[in-house]
Order: structure tokens, then C-alpha cells, then sequence
């Protein structure tokens, strides 16, 4: 089979997106399937590249000034255009595309709508109405964008593969048929977390006493992902529990340090921010951590929430993304509200006095390593892209 991946980024590039969809690409590759991956330009990636049976174009980016007059989050590649008349796709079976508000699905819907190929997306769809939006996404050109042409790309997939059974329901909402959805989550692989790593070499790399209880937050720490309201939870979570300590593993961003420099010695104490930390590290950190937790506005599916459940820690989370499928509230975790600081420090408290939530996550980490496994994440694309050409 033929598949082509429209995507706004693919490794080298970092993030979500980029690593879901070349972690898919290879798998399918593998199983002999050829893949064509279209997506934009980065420093030091070739214009083409041949990796067996994955072959990358790379286009142009809009300058990102020129874009933000359409609309905000859009990178805008003009060459992607050509496809939609272009040879190169004349023998694809399958175009498969990421996130519903990006340039390359609303091209990916034109080569559906012009050359009648199979059109499979990924919508990344959260409601962006929601009294939970981010700053990003609440600008003026958005919503417009979002309801006319955003919807329009939506329905006009032949299968929709969201990543949680949330964003289905608000599919099935909007008006898409049940029947051309199906959830296919994010996945990760479960050999890297079957055998434990070896806590010490996260505790001794940052100096963290054996008999501090560590509270995990593993992510970009940026105010949607409510580190701040973490930071400032500190402040009743020391009083109730001395050797507590937060641990903030992240790319640098400045604020957290402002933030957790202005609190009292005994709280700022408490507060460890890493920066950056080496896969070998994070797997360490969690089986050094005692609980994960991430209070974020809003997440499409939080990677990082999937990870801490595999490594058997209870967690403290917002209701988005993936944690309302892998958290019960009251057993392997508790929900707080987004911003609710005194719920934040409460349930960080009572999971640290409690070993039934830690009882529990190791009961969800066997489901999680069942459920969530890369090679079954292909099985399901695998089955729709034949589904969808025979």
C-alpha cells in the first residue's frame, strides 16, 4: 500500500506530532508499506531524503508574520499546493493527515475533494469555545477559521482517528457519523517500561535525599500546563509534609524560576527545576518519583500523563487529554480543577499519605502497557488505510 503523510512537522523537528507521526511512518514502513511524507523545511534537513521506504519533501514555511494574518496557529507552506494537482500522488492509496486547524489537513482535504483519494486524519479536536482555551488559540481569525473551513476538513475525511475518547465524543457532537471514527491513541513502547530503571541515578545526578517524596512534573513548564499554580501549591503541601519535593523537568523557561525564587527559603527549598533531562534520566525520575502530576488548562492528549501511568505513579491531573481515560478519580489518581490551587495541594497531599493510590497505579500501569502499545497503534491505522482502498 501507498500512504501519504501531510504533516506540518517530522523529525529532526520535536514534538508531538513529529514523533507520533514518524513513529507511525516507520512502523508502517517496516511492514512493507511505502510512504511518502510531506511536510516543512528546517535547518539542516535536506530538501528530499530517502529512508528506506519512507521518502520526505520538505516545503518552505510562510513567513510566520504573513501566516498570522489568516489565522494563528497555521503554518502556511505555499509549494504544498502543487500536490493537489501534482503526478507525485497519482499512485497513493491513503493521504493521512495531523490536527484539523493546520495547513497541511486543509490541503490533504482539497487532494481529497480533486483526486477522490482516501483522506484519514488525526483531528487533535478539543473544543475551542470551552471556557479551558488557551491563549494560543482564542485570537480573533481562530474561531471563524475553526467553525467554516476547520469543520469543513472534518467532515471531509473519510476516517477520523482521534486519540481519546473524549475528543470523539466532541466529533460525534459536531455532527461526524460514529460509525468513521475510531480512537487510536497515542502509544508508546512497553519494553522501555517493563523493567524498572534504577531510581539512584536521578537522585544522585540532582542530589535528592532518600527520604524526600518526590512530586514529578515532566513537561513544557508554561502557564497553560499549570506549573505556577504547582509552585504556589508548595506552600501548604511543605507545611503538611516536610520532605516533600517538587521536582520541575522541562525545557528552560523563565518563569517558573522567577516564581519559585520569590517564595519563602522553606518552600523555595522544596522546588527543584531541572531543565532538560536525558531519556536514561526521566526513566529514572519516575521510578524515583513517588506521584506525577500535571494541572494543565488543556492537553490533546498529554504524552507525558500515558508515561507516568506506564511507570506504575498514581497522578494528580486536570480532566483533558488522555487522563480521564487512564486516571478513576479516588483510586490511581484525583482530578483538581485547573487553577484550584488549595484542590491542588489537598489531593497532592492525601496521595502522599495514602499507599492505596500507589497500589492502584500499579494495577493501571498493566492496562496501560496492554492498551497503549506502538505495535497495536499500527495494527489499527494498518486496518482502516485497508479498509478504506478495498
Amino acid at each position: 500500500m501507498k500512504i501519504a503523510f501531510l504533516v506540518h512537522e517530522f523529525p529532526p523537528q520535536i514534538g508531538g506530532i513529529a514523533v507520533r507521526a514518524n513513529r507511525i511512518s516507520q512502523g508502517l514502513g517496516k511492514r512493507g508499506h511505502e510512504i511518502k511524507v510531506y511536510t516543512s523545511s528546517y535547518p539542516g534537513a535536506p530538501r528530499t531524503r530517502k529512508m528506506g521506504r519512507i521518502k520526505i519533501q520538505r516545503y518552505n514555511l510562510l513567513s510566520p508574520y504573513v501566516s498570522r494574518l489568516v489565522t494563528a496557529p497555521m503554518r502556511i507552506m505555499p509549494g504544498m499546493l502543487k500536490l493537489i494537482g501534482s503526478k507525485d500522488l497519482q499512485d497513493v492509496d491513503v493521504i493521512q493527515s495531523f490536527f484539523f486547524l493546520e495547513f497541511v489537513s486543509l490541503v490533504a482535504a482539497c487532494i481529497r475533494l480533486v483526486r477522490k483519494k482516501a483522506f484519514v486524519l488525526d483531528p487533535l479536536f478539543f473544543p475551542y469555545y470551552s471556557p479551558r482555551i488557551t491563549r494560543k488559540y482564542a485570537k480573533w481569525s481562530v474561531i471563524p477559521y475553526r467553525l467554516t473551513v476547520g469543520n469543513t476538513i472534518i467532515k471531509a475525511a473519510d476516517f477520523l482517528a482521534p486519540e481519546t475518547s473524549s475528543e470523539k465524543s466532541h466529533l460525534i457532537q459536531l455532527g461526524a457519523s460514529p460509525k468513521k471514527i475510531e480512537v487510536i491513541p497515542n502509544a508508546i513502547d512497553p519494553q522501555h517500561y517493563k523493567q524498572r530503571s534504577d531510581p539512584n541515578i536521578f537522585r544522585d545526578k540532582f542530589e535528592i535525599a532518600p527520604e524526600d517524596k518526590i512530586i514529578l512534573f515532566l513537561s513544557r513548564p508554561t502557564v497553560y500546563k499549570g506549573v505556577e499554580h504547582l509552585i504556589l501549591a508548595m506552600r501548604n503541601v511543605v507545611n503538611e509534609e516536610k520532605r516533600a519535593k517538587l521536582i520541575i523537568a522541562g525545557p528552560h523557561v523563565r518563569r517558573p524560576h522567577i516564581l519559585r525564587d520569590s517564595l519563602p527559603p522553606s518552600v523555595r527549598d522544596r522546588i527543584l527545576i531541572t531543565g532538560p533531562i536525558t531519556e536514561e534520566c526521566k526513566m529514572s525520575a519516575f521510578a524515583a518519583s513517588d506521584l506525577f502530576v500535571l494541572p494543565s488548562k488543556i492537553e490533546t492528549f498529554g504524552i507525558a500523563l500515558l508515561e507516568a501511568a506506564a511507570a506504575g505513579l498514581p497522578i494528580v491531573s486536570t480532566r483533558t487529554g488522555v487522563a480521564e481515560d487512564i486516571v478513576t478519580n479516588g483510586k490511581n489518581g484525583l482530578f483538581v480543577g485547573w487553577s484550584k490551587i488549595n484542590q491542588l495541594s489537598i489531593a497532592i497531599v492525601q496521595m502522599l499519605r495514602d499507599d492505596r493510590f500507589k497500589k492502584e497505579a500499579e494495577k493501571t500501569r498493566n492496562i496501560v502497557l496492554e492498551k497503549y502499545d506502538v505495535d497495536k497503534e499500527i495494527d489499527q491505522y494498518e486496518k482502516i488505510y485497508t479498509l478504506l482502498t478495498h
